[in-house]
């Protein structure tokens, strides 16, 4: 059983606050010394493996991703329900414009 000296007390090699696992003769024979620890609980298992069978290849996962776009232009997209992540962004870094979701909504995107 795991036990810890009580404050002010000692036990041969022990000093108080040290937790160890006590015999049965140790606690009979000098119960009063210690005070019963709960033992720590086990870490939790990590994520279990992602399995992949026959039966799951060639399948797709959908995946997202951030995109920057305008807030007019997100907000065009939202509404005619176009995936930005498949528009090509032809403002300053790459962002998505009101006009590239415009070309994608008239069947003009490059």
């Amino acid at each position: 059983m795991l036990v810890r000296i009580k404050p002010g007390l000692s036990h041969a090699h022990y000093s108080a606050g040290d937790v160890f696992d006590a015999s049965p003769a140790e606690i009979e024979a000098f119960g009063d010394k210690f005070e019963r620890v709960l033992p720590v609980p086990p870490a939790p298992l990590p994520p279990p493996p992602i399995v992949v069978s026959e039966e799951t290849i060639g399948q797709t996962a959908t995946v997202r991703q951030k995109v920057e776009a305008t807030s007019k232009a997100a907000a065009l997209a939202m509404e005619h329900g176009v995936d930005l992540a498949g528009v090509t962004g032809t403002g300053r870094d790459g962002r998505i414009t009101l006009a590239d979701v415009e070309a994608v909504l008239n069947g003009n995107a490059p």
